[in-house]
């Protein structure tokens, strides 16, 4: 980059100069279009107040309660998946670093601090499990 602003090079090449603007002058009129879209869609929205006189509750969040879904399942699930990847990958590194008794001390610290996941996502997906159950109740 320095050859380019070197006295031998025949002063500074004007393209390096243009790239360099270009780099911060496109994002800048990106950032600048994305501003002008949201005032403009901001000034032609109605507010909340207007729409919806009388219920408050929608004021702070624009939501629509037809597409209010339950996704308890989905995170149940999710959860269940990432206890049940940790669990097959963890197993054989428990086997090798504390089945093998010359393994260094700091190594079986790192493996047992991926090991605190485990009881964590186990945590979690009972906590989920029981909300789910609980919540149908209701």
């Amino acid at each position: 980059m320095l050859a380019f602003f070197h006295e031998d090079a025949g002063g500074v090449l004007p393209w390096p100069i243009l790239a360099l603007g270009a780099s911060f002058a496109i994002p800048g009129a990106l950032v600048f279009a994305g501003g002008l879209r949201s005032v403009r869609h901001r000034a032609r929205a109605k507010s909340p107040a207007d729409r919806f006189p009388g219920e408050t509750w929608r004021y702070d969040y624009p939501s629509d309660p037809a597409q209010i879904t339950d996704d308890s399942t989905r995170r149940i699930v999710r959860t269940f998946g990432i206890f049940v990847f940790l669990l097959k990958f963890l197993t054989p590194f428990n086997a090798v670093v504390f089945g093998i008794d010359e393994t260094p001390t700091w190594v079986k610290v790192i493996i047992g601090i991926f090991d605190i996941f485990l009881p964590v996502f186990l945590g979690m997906l009972v906590t989920q499990l029981v909300r789910r159950l609980v919540g149908k109740r209701r």
